[in-house]
């Protein structure tokens, strides 16, 4: 049963309101948010929060490792690319997700991700339970630094999430058009598939990788720190397909 709450935010004041969702979560409201009724759901329980869509804030689930709705600066950054007109998906459904990893250089990195609003806390706090076992991801940049070119973007070993496209080589919208689905370390855990000659392996320098018998690293396998991060929140495999294999695919069924 959710409890609505309405909350009163006084001109020119910043007020940090901390709620316990499975650890500390605080939401932090600039002053440019004062005056506004700001609605928070809640279970009895406090195991889940829910926020409508509202200017300028952000929420903190760890040191680190925050989201918020998309600025007017990364509205313009990904319009065109990542993000093109349709009626399925809008701004005000995503959100930007700021991380901390370790790298393959075993040193410590920032990156963003856009993700779904439904499932942003989960993003956030996946990345922060693969930064604490230091798990160890190449880079993570919006896939807007490559032109919204999703082979590009694998090719280079480029983590990413938010991406309006179709499936490749098919007319179905990719989870990724939804915000709903990560691509771990893309390089090391392609996308297998049959028919399209040698196009079956994405990317298609990855094709070392396709054989998930061979003992080599950054390979994302079934009861490994990163499945787990994923599917012990609710999170599906593309490895655990039938056929076609998307070794670096994990998403979430909300729609």
């Amino acid at each position: 049963m959710y409890v609505s709450k309405k909350i009163k935010i006084t001109a020119g004041i910043i007020i940090f309101i901390l709620i316990v969702v499975n650890g500390a979560l605080i939401i932090k409201l600039s002053p440019e948010d004062s005056n506004m009724d700001i609605p928070v759901m809640e279970d009895d329980t406090g195991e889940k929060l829910q926020i409508e869509t509202v200017p300028g804030i952000r929420i903190t689930c760890g040191e680190g490792f925050y989201y918020e709705p998309l600025s007017e600066e990364i509205k313009l950054k990904i319009s065109g690319k990542s993000f093109r007109e349709n009626d399925l998906i809008d701004y005000s459904d995503l959100r930007l997700v700021t991380v901390r990893y370790i790298g393959f250089d075993d040193l410590e990195h920032e990156g963003e991700l856009i993700v779904n609003v439904q499932v942003a806390d989960d993003v956030a706090a996946i990345f922060k339970d693969l930064y604490d076992a230091r798990y160890p991801i190449e880079k993570i940049r919006l896939i807007d630094e490559y032109d919204a070119d999703d082979e590009a973007s694998m090719a280079d070993n480029n983590t990413s999430a938010f991406c309006f496209r179709q499936i490749d080589g098919q007319e179905t919208i990719s989870d990724h058009s939804y915000g709903i689905a990560v691509d771990i370390n893309p390089f090391y855990n392609p996308y297998v598939r049959s028919g399209f000659g040698d196009r079956n392996v994405l990317p298609v320098n990855a094709g070392a990788y396709a054989d998930r018998t061979a003992d080599f690293p950054y390979k994302i396998v079934a009861g490994d720190v990163c499945y787990n991060a994923f599917v012990s929140r609710g999170w599906k495999w593309g490895g655990e397909w039938d056929f076609p294999k998307d070794y670096q695919h994990f998403y979430k069924e909300i729609y």
